[in-house]
């Protein structure tokens, strides 16, 4: 591969779409819209830029389920921890900071915004669930992902 095409598959692997990809890597300036999605159609095409680009998504997908599932069970285990603790009456300010803070991280990484103590409970009692819904999602971004170069 040319040092253009490896930036193309690249800047594809980054998350921009063909057309952007393409403007990127060859500087198109000046050409028409229509002639920019037709080079970067044809760059898709390449055995060897499409091979890329699909390993790079891979890796790429690879590496954010690995660490976003590494950061969810190390909040989930610190505030189950902390809520073990309220459950078993210390109520400290340190535990109950720990507690919130967990959970407000644990919604964050999932999206998910618990109004509720029960709330809270029911949606995050375990972490597989956690770990399940996380997959479900990836799964779907990845379907999108492949619909794209279909």
């Amino acid at each position: 591969m040319t040092p253009k095409q490896r930036r193309f598959a690249s800047l594809v692997i980054e998350g921009r779409n063909p057309s952007e990809a393409y403007r990127g890597a060859y500087g198109a300036e000046g050409m028409k819209p229509n002639a920019v999605a037709s080079e970067a159609s044809k760059l898709m095409k390449h055995p060897d830029i499409s091979k890329c680009i699909e390993k790079g998504i891979e890796e790429s997908t690879r590496k954010a389920v690995w660490s976003r599932e590494i950061a969810i069970e190390r909040l989930s285990e610190v505030n189950g921890a902390c809520y073990e603790a309220i459950v078993g009456g210390s109520l400290d300010r340190a535990t109950l900071s720990g507690f919130m803070e967990t959970a407000d991280r644990l919604n964050t990484l999932a999206n998910v915004k618990a109004e509720t103590a029960e709330d809270y409970e029911r949606r995050f009692n375990t972490r597989e669930k956690v770990l399940e819904r996380e997959k479900r999602k990836i799964d779907a971004s990845n379907a999108a992902v492949e619909a794209m170069f279909v």
